[in-house]
């Protein structure tokens, strides 16, 4: 047990935080939004620095279930390559599903998050979803025209209004308060990026990779978990190559240790000492057994020069041991923010072990996002958090509406996946 650690205290046994507990600690412009879906309806929770609201939502966990699938289903369909289908057939299934994908962001947004929009002089929520409702990218709920500042008739997405955090739990809000001070940074941020993994023996940067060899007991188990959570075949991505440069040249390479390819090793990460980086971001896949949770990790590369192959996850225990004193963590690999659901506080995904190892914020992803996409918006959110340092959560938000300004990315699927967690409202430097 790791008594001195605020974070593993208050998160790992602490009773939850009273509704005074939270508004005492909330910040000006600033509110929480607490879901709890029941069996015959959803309440919320809404707590300011200054008041308590609660409200009764009807609608069942089964119609939640289906209205949550129906849209992320839709969401994603560009994620889909359907076997035989041409062009046209591609362009007018996913015109479809982008139709569908709005008037569902429309038809859950109107139970949920009219309460919200009507608060006065909020500019930030921080969200607590609870059972489906940790599948949804908030961010892309879109408020009711009745609710929004827009034209007549009109939607908006929760962003257009508000900078959003997804919570593991409200307790997260006393834990950042307590803790804040001791990971404030002055000067230039020192980045740590991982990125450009080797995943297989057959990999082209492999001398001989056309002869694979034969693979390890633990290289065999570690596909069979990896089959388990549908991530079989793990590919290079690529776009993760560019990613990393483009950060070291934002942040300057005398600032920024980047491990591409047979460096960015599991056993780096576990032997570094962290406490003079900010800035951890892992450009790599990320493992997620919602069956098993313990073998769920973050999958570095696998596979040594020769060819031979070595025990390149970070497994959730491994993170959870990890001291990891960071003011950000991000994992711009696929299936990242998603956990097993822990009933009354939180989830017991990738985010959460990185908190208990220290993490004061983590950007992931709902779902899978392509390679290109992701690099794209990477480079948004970084020009903003280094040269316009802005905070983590406002930094997202805006590379996020620049990315959905675009015609080309202007569908939720290509930037709403992207959460941040934790203590992203906070400038990672204090000074000019």
């Amino acid at each position: 047990m790791r008594a001195s650690s605020g974070e593993y205290v208050l998160l790992s046994g602490a009773r939850p935080a009273t509704s005074a507990e939270i508004a005492e600690h909330m910040e000006q412009r600033s509110a929480l939004a607490k879901y709890w879906v029941g069996d015959d309806a959803i309440y919320l929770w809404l707590i300011t620095h200054d008041g308590f609201h609660s409200f009764v939502i009807p609608a069942t966990l089964e119609q939640t279930r289906l209205l949550v699938a129906s849209w992320v289903e839709n969401l994603e369909a560009r994620s889909e390559q359907k076997p035989g289908e041409g062009l046209a057939e591609r362009a007018s299934r996913i015109a479809r599903a982008d139709a569908v994908e709005r008037s569902g962001a429309e038809e859950l947004g109107r139970p949920l998050l009219v309460p919200v929009a009507e608060l006065k002089d909020i500019d930030r929520i921080y969200v607590v979803p609870d059972g489906p409702l940790s599948s949804v990218p908030f961010a892309a709920l879109r408020i009711p025209a009745s609710a929004s500042s827009g034209p007549a008739h009109s939607s908006k997405v929760l962003i257009s209004r508000f900078e959003v955090l997804m919570e593991p739990s409200e307790s997260m809000v006393q834990v950042l308060e307590q803790s804040r001070a001791e990971t404030e940074r002055h000067g230039a941020l020192h980045i740590a990026v991982f990125a450009d993994a080797v995943y297989s023996s057959s990999d082209p940067r492999v001398p001989g990779s056309h002869r694979r060899p034969t693979e390890s007991l633990s290289a065999a188990e570690t596909l069979r978990l990896a089959t388990e959570a549908g991530m079989a075949h793990l590919p290079r991505l690529v776009g993760s190559r560019e990613e990393a440069q483009q950060i070291g040249a934002l942040n300057g390479l005398a600032n920024t240790d980047i491990r591409l390819g047979f460096r960015a090793e599991a056993k780096a990460v576990r032997e570094r000492d962290w406490s003079q980086f900010a800035i951890v971001h892992f450009g790599v896949h990320a493992l997620l057994n919602t069956d098993r949770p313990a073998f769920s990790g973050v999958v570095l590369t696998r596979v040594q020069p020769n060819g031979s192959a070595q025990n390149g996850v970070l497994w959730l225990s491994d993170l959870y041991n990890l001291r990891m004193r960071v003011n950000l963590v991000v994992l711009s690999g696929c299936h990242t923010a998603n956990g097993r659901e822990v009933p009354g506080e939180g989830l017991e995904g990738l985010s959460r072990a990185f908190f208990f190892a220290g993490a004061r914020s983590v950007v992931g992803s709902l779902w899978s996002v392509e390679d290109r996409e992701t690099s794209l918006l990477m480079e948004k959110f970084y020009g903003n958090l280094i040269r316009e340092k802005q905070a983590p959560a406002e930094a997202l938000r805006r590379a996020q509406l620049a990315t959905a300004s675009a015609a080309s990315t202007s569908a939720p699927y290509y930037w709403a996946g992207f959460t941040v967690q934790g203590d992203g409202a906070r400038a990672l430097q204090s000074g000019p």
